[in-house]
């Protein structure tokens, strides 16, 4: 895998009812995450080389690219 990003991959995730969404910090580019819809609203996310799952639970889910390095 190539270097990550200088303005690092987020993984954005529903709050809590009420509440703002989450946002974690990743630590290579977006192509190496894998995302399975495993229910009705049942989301996970793995990275692609190793299956380590990083976030199961509620959708929906989003990459975004943070506007500020890290």
């Amino acid at each position: 895998m190539s270097t990550p990003p200088d303005h690092p991959t987020l993984l954005r995730t529903p709050g809590a009812p009420g509440r703002m969404p989450c946002e974690m910090p990743l630590d290579l580019w977006v192509s190496a995450y894998r995302v399975e819809q495993t229910g009705h609203n049942e989301w996970t996310v793995s990275i692609v080389g190793t299956r380590r799952v990083l976030y199961q639970g509620p959708g929906p889910i989003e990459f975004l690219v943070s506007p500020a390095p890290f």
